[in-house]
């Protein structure tokens, strides 16, 4: 179905390719999209290149961050997204249209940039990296627990955001099961969770979080 988006229209071929990129995943066409956007893409690099070093993957967090905050802001810029033609009006701020998107993007970014530099900082200990933070900042967990999973790519990665009691988390491995340790470190535990087996979430209640990510920390050390 991806490649099928890709060949319907110029348009639809950047939207495939971030759509896919956002997915963490490196779609069949995208040696196609090299020749076509060579530019924004170069073709042989993996997906880590391609959402953190290749001009295409900013676009991953762009759309993201365009849909965050409150919902008439939101609605606005999903309105604006369907009449932008080329990603250029994004990157390149070539219409009047994108340059409104990309100047609220980079108000976003600026907060979710000073959120990252505290979250490389985190030390790892005993094969995790976790990272909390409060729940007046935006929420970002999904975009640093997959840059800081690139920063420690041999842990299992944490980040979570406080708010209204709970612990909102986003859990990132490279080569450890994390659907089957989250389900057991869940055991005993007042919250809930799941995903994909590298690609967790969890919501947990505040009073449970230190005994949950004690659990992860034994389940994790019987895993390896």
């Amino acid at each position: 179905t991806t490649r099928l988006a890709y060949q319907v229209s110029q348009k639809d071929q950047w939207i495939a390719m971030v759509g896919c990129l956002g997915d963490y995943h490196l779609p069949d066409f995208s040696s196609e999209f090299a020749k076509d956007y060579p530019d924004l893409f170069k073709d042989g690099v993996d997906i880590d290149q391609a959402i953190y070093d290749q001009p295409i993957g900013k676009m991953v967090n762009l759309l993201s961050f365009l849909l965050k905050g409150k919902t008439l802001d939101v609605n606005k810029c999903i309105k604006i997204l369907t009449r932008i033609e080329s990603p250029y009006e994004l990157l390149s701020q070539t219409t009047a249209q994108g340059k409104y998107l990309y100047k609220r993007f980079e108000r976003i970014n600026k907060n979710y940039q000073e959120l990252l530099s505290t979250a490389l900082k985190t030390k790892a200990k005993e094969g995790m990296v976790v990272f909390t933070y409060p729940e007046h900042s935006w929420s970002f967990t999904s975009e640093l627990s997959n840059e800081l999973i690139r920063a420690h790519p041999d842990k299992i990665v944490i980040v979570a955001r406080m708010r209204a009691g709970e612990m909102k988390c986003s859990l990132r491995s490279k080569n450890i099961l994390l659907s089957e340790i989250l389900e057991k470190a869940l055991i005993g535990i007042e919250g809930y969770g799941g995903g994909h087996e590298y690609a967790c979430g969890a919501n947990i209640k505040e009073q449970d979080w230190e005994r949950f990510v004690e659990n992860l920390k034994k389940e994790l050390k019987q895993a390896r």
